[in-house]
């Protein structure tokens, strides 16, 4: 039997899902996380959920046979669940060849959608990549075609994104089901209204010393001391850090003229969309390393 209990928690890669887990985590745990143990139900595109679900070797299947099971895995796994579950996903919501989605909407109370300023993005991408910013700009953001994980590994199923823009009107357009926009910058912030608004939008009952003690044990600066103490497992191993430095607007120092101008000229219109102004003239000349 499916119910309609999973809360999908949605972003293009580096928007803050990490840290919203790690609240949520703190929250249904007494106000403690452990970044390598965050209380969320793992990822959409996890192989060893399916497997274990199907107790078939995902490898063996076609894309079409992976993506058609993959969508019963979590309709079975919301009949399993007499309350609320949190899956994250980063992969687009894009259907299949016939037209149906690939996240299972009769199994989905809601999704959170966060999304951050894409200049901002691009230097977050390339520390966690390990790259150069302009890597991460025609690679990913620009890149309607581009996938995580392309070549499947142990892990996890490949993971279509689009290009940002692309990404970001997946999710807010078309889901047949309820889906709350947050905006990074506005939960920096924030947090507090922010988080409390959320939680009541997805259903949750909390008091705010509750809310209040899960924000302070998910702060950005107790989870880099974490990750500085025993490391993330879900850290890019060629990246220094996951955790980076957490703040916005630091695209105007870092990106060059250029590189802000093509993420501008590629995404202007969705940006403005959700509530991003288009500032001439900025950018940094001597700019433009990973960060």
């Amino acid at each position: 039997m499916t119910g309609k209990n999973i809360i999908w928690l949605a972003s293009y890669p580096k928007s803050g899902n990490t840290w919203f887990r790690a609240f949520l985590s703190a929250l249904r745990n007494g106000g403690k996380v452990d970044i390598n143990n965050i209380a969320t139900s793992g990822i959409f595109s996890s192989k060893t959920t399916f497997e274990t679900v199907c107790d078939t070797d995902a490898d063996e299947l076609t894309r079409r046979e992976a993506q058609t099971q993959n969508r019963e895995v979590y309709r079975y796994l919301s009949g399993q669940h007499p309350e609320k579950i949190f899956i994250k996903v980063h992969d687009a919501f894009i259907c299949d060849d016939d037209g149906i989605p690939l996240i299972p909407e009769d199994a989905t109370h809601c999704a959170v959608y966060f999304v951050r300023n894409p200049l901002d993005v691009a230097i977050s991408f390339a520390n966690h990549n390990n790259r150069s910013v302009d890597h991460a700009i025609h690679k990913y953001l620009n890149n309607p075609e581009c996938t995580l994980a392309k070549r499947p590994v142990d892990s996890q199923f490949p993971q279509p994104l689009l290009s940002w823009s692309g990404h970001v009107e997946s999710w807010l357009r078309r889901p047949q089901f309820p889906v709350h926009m947050v905006r990074y910058e506005d939960m920096l912030a924030d947090t507090f209204t922010v988080f409390s608004e959320l939680v009541r939008k997805m259903g949750l009952t909390h008091t705010d010393d509750e809310i209040r003690a899960a924000i302070a044990a998910s702060s950005f600066d107790a989870l880099r001391r974490q990750e500085a103490e025993k490391g993330f497992r879900e850290k890019n191993p060629e990246s220094p850090r996951f955790f980076n430095t957490g703040t916005a607007g630091r695209w105007k120092k870092v990106l060059t003229q250029e590189q802000a101008d093509s993420i501008k000229e590629h995404h202007g219109v969705i940006m403005q969309d959700v509530g991003y102004t288009i500032h001439k003239n900025t950018g940094s000349a001597g700019a433009g390393k990973k960060d």
